[in-house]
């Protein structure tokens, strides 16, 4: 295929490594992709960094079908598995920087930039995007703020995918079925792969399908309301409730992505790509735990409510290469929209945080949220890189993001103005006129503006020096307005009898921005000891910008003036040392590297003390420090193999408060695992038709807490667990079957949930998918 190697699509800084079997004179060896981590042409082997990367023929083999299955065969990611219901958070963690709590509980997309910043080709966009013909996904661990900006304080995770071929038209059909443990119905997964070069110098590239999960998790406690959807008193303190409702929890999600390639000269190409995904899912992947009817049951969770989600993702991007011979210009244009739908059962957090509605006012305060939101983002990036010199390479490039995002939530305890209107013991100083009791609407605008560079010295064939910087200009603004139709006098008492003089009663509006203009460094030095081996050390920056609040300071719900206001950027400080190479004739490869990052005000998306707003708190500066371990390799010439291992210890630098939460030094960071560990491998038997493939991968994380200490009501300790996958299938040159069993010792893997003390009968824990066991099958026309 013409276009080259260093297209903007493999972003600076940035590596892939396939491995496969190979024939050679010498026997099989590890065959390398050359990779462009300075934006030119390298092995892995001679990039001075700790980055890893699993081929999409890794992916496929592995069976990673979204965001929930990568921390499977991806290396030293730690991540809260929601299943497919993730409406917009970025909830993964590398090398230990993570201080949210692991609880889920708000389906409201956070204020803050992620701690690791994703990509899908150029684009920095978080979603969970099908995996479906990815040519890699990459893994940069630890600060990347130099060339990847904002929220990429500890690494950044890269979802490349192929791109068209000019040489052949080709096409990939694939089928699969399956049954999953403790659901009723079959799950299905169809896609199509469509390559189609109408001239030497243009090819375009579709990528459709269509998955549908079934469900395991059964719900109980749903409310049997009345004719008016109310809540029904059964006379005896308690409501009426549905059955059991079966596979609460299933969902279904199609994709497409197109691409047109258009290489106009040998030193001029355009990439043109569109990618749209939606998901619709009917519950959580959630249980609820020693609580209520059916606890001992593995797979039921207590619900008053249906907890449905659907989520549209829309994403543009052209990528143009102009090459001038001494360097290549890269742009990258971007386009991209985000749209979510969700209810949430909130009667967890009024039995606990609002208490008082069922008090003083009303015995069955069930409540149920309604939210959207919708996330706009417009990014252009410029990049000018040297194409190579014995001496000096160099990189410079220019940023620009404009996000526009809003977020609607209104909740409603169904029945309440009807009870207090009948109920002459009531409490109530204040009729209400309707059931609506909090809403709000949250307005976030963000510009990102940045100048960067990277300049790489060869002081001998053997040892060069890097050093990078990146300037940059930000401003974040965000207006709040909440309305309180029924203003709870245990708080607030209304003069006149009325909760607020306009017509959804008491509205608070709030508006605050902030701005920060700043810079980062970077530098990087490498010394090759022998041909095969070489040693690096980085000493890395990275950031998130800062911003604002806007809770209200005044009104019936007021919070303390100056503790929510504002909340500043966080920065992390990494020193890295590594070695990386082959060993026994280039058929094994490793990488390992220690490293130690200083976390200055460590960002917290929390709720406010008193009224529970969204906010983000900045709490005592924390460290963290581990060790990584990465071997790939082939034994004999039928058997691969790829191992990955991470000790990570975060904990509190310092004594310190989040808001009036306290903090103890030493104490753990939430949400991370001191040790984990991946594997996978492949034995291949030719037969006369083709080949038979035998896979297994696995991964194990420690145990984990899912917030900073006991003294936070949220605060349970996840226990450790291991999970593997496995799978035989035969091969052809036309065809594929496979035959495949996902979780093979039906591990039920909690990686965060909410606790009994938040949320009372209503608490749960997220679980992993239980084992699945499916036939796939697969069709190549070439």
């Amino acid at each position: 295929m013409k276009f080259k190697k260093k297209t903007l699509s493999t972003v600076i800084g940035t590596t892939a490594l396939m491995s496969s079997i190979g024939a050679s004179a010498a026997g099989p060896e590890l065959e390398e992709l050359i990779v462009t981590a300075t934006q030119r042409d390298s092995s892995i082997y001679e990039i001075p960094y700790n980055i890893s990367a699993v081929s999409g023929e890794a992916v496929e083999a592995a069976g990673v079908a979204d965001l929930s299955d990568i921390s499977r065969v991806a290396p030293g990611i730690a991540f809260m598995d929601q299943g497919p219901r993730v409406v917009g958070n970025n909830y993964i963690i590398l090398r230990g920087l993570n201080a949210n709590t692991q609880s889920g509980a708000a389906d409201v997309p956070l204020i803050s930039a992620p701690a690791v910043s994703v990509y899908m080709g150029s684009v920095p966009i978080f979603s969970n995007f099908s995996m479906t013909d990815l040519a890699r996904v990459e893994i940069l661990r630890g600060p990347q703020g130099t060339l990847y900006g904002s929220g990429s304080l500890g690494g950044t995770l890269r979802f490349i995918p192929n791109q068209p071929a000019l040489t052949e038209t080709s096409a990939d059909l694939t089928a699969e079925i399956s049954s999953v443990d403790e659901g009723d119905d079959l799950s299905y997964n169809v896609s199509g792969i469509f390559n189609l070069p109408v001239s030497d110098q243009l090819a375009f590239r579709v990528v459709a399908g269509y998955r549908e999960l079934a469900g395991f998790v059964d719900s109980v406690g749903l409310i049997d309301p009345d004719s008016n959807g109310y809540p029904t008193d059964n006379g005896d303190g308690s409501y009426r409730v549905k059955s059991k409702q079966k596979d609460s929890n299933k969902s279904d999600n199609w994709y497409l992505r197109t691409s047109a390639l258009y290489e106009a000269s040998d030193t001029l190409s355009f990439l043109l790509s569109y990618q749209h995904e939606d998901v619709d899912t009917k519950g959580r992947q959630a249980h609820s735990y020693d609580i209520g009817v059916d606890s001992t049951d593995k797979y039921v969770q207590r619900l008053a409510y249906e907890e449905p989600m659907t989520s549209e993702t829309d994403l543009l991007s052209l990528d143009v290469e102009v090459d001038f011979g001494f360097a290549v210009l890269s742009s990258s244009t971007s386009v991209a929209t985000q749209k979510a739908e969700w209810t949430r059962d909130a009667t967890g957090l009024y039995d606990n945080a609002f208490y008082w509605y069922k008090t003083y006012y009303y015995p069955f305060a069930t409540n149920v949220s309604y939210g959207e939101s919708e996330d706009e983002k417009i990014v252009q990036e410029f990049r000018l890189a040297s194409t190579g010199g014995e001496t000096l390479d160099w990189v410079v490039g220019a940023f620009y993001m404009d996000q526009d995002f809003t977020v609607d939530e209104a909740q409603f305890i169904p029945g309440l103005t009807e009870h207090i209107a009948s109920d002459p013991y009531t409490y109530a100083l204040v009729t209400p006129t309707t059931d609506l009791v909090y809403a709000a609407e949250r307005e976030v605008d963000y510009k990102d503006m940045a100048v960067f560079g990277e300049l790489t010295t060869h002081i001998s064939d053997e040892w060069q020096v890097t050093g990078g910087a990146r300037f940059f200009k930000q401003e974040f603004d965000q207006s709040f307005v909440f309305h309180a139709p029924f203003c709870p006098s245990l708080y607030y008492q209304p003069a006149t009898g009325t909760c607020g003089s306009d017509a959804d009663g008491i509205s608070t509006s709030t508006f605050l921005d902030e701005d920060v203009s700043d810079h980062i460094l970077k530098f990087n030095t490498s010394y090759d000891i022998t041909y095969e081996t070489k040693v690096y050390m980085t000493v890395a920056e990275g950031f998130r910008h800062g911003g604002a609040n806007a809770v209200p300071t005044a009104g019936p719900w007021p919070e303390e003036i100056g503790l929510y206001d504002t909340f500043d950027a966080d920065e992390a400080l990494n020193k890295e040392i590594g070695i990386k190479g082959k060993l026994f004739d280039a058929r094994h490869s490793y990488t390992v590297s220690i490293f130690h990052i200083d976390w200055d005000k460590p960002q917290f998306d929390t709720f406010t003390q008193d009224f529970h707003f969204s906010s983000v708190v900045n709490g005592p500066d924390a460290v963290s420090k581990g060790f990584e371990l990465e071997l790939k390799g082939l034994i004999g010439e039928r058997l691969s193999y790829s191992f990955g291992y991470n000790y990570t210890r975060s904990e509190w630098a310092e004594d310190g408060f989040v808001g009036r939460s306290p903090l103890k030094k030493g104490g753990t960071l939430p949400g991370i695992p001191k040790h984990m560990a991946t594997f996978s491998t492949d034995y291949y038997l030719p037969v006369s038709m083709g080949e038979v493939v035998f896979h297994l991968n696995g991964f194990y994380r420690s145990d984990a807490d899912t917030a900073p200490n006991e003294s936070w009501e949220n605060f349970k300790e996840i226990d450790s667990f291991s999970m593997f996958d496995a799978s035989i299938g035969l091969e052809t040159e036309t065809w594929g079957a496979k035959i495949f069993i996902d979780n093979l010792t039906n591990e039920e893997g909690t990686t965060g949930g909410q606790t009994a003390e938040g949320y009372g009968q209503y608490a749960y824990n997220f679980l992993s998918r239980p084992r699945s066991i499916g036939l796939r099958f697969n069709y190549k026309i070439q």
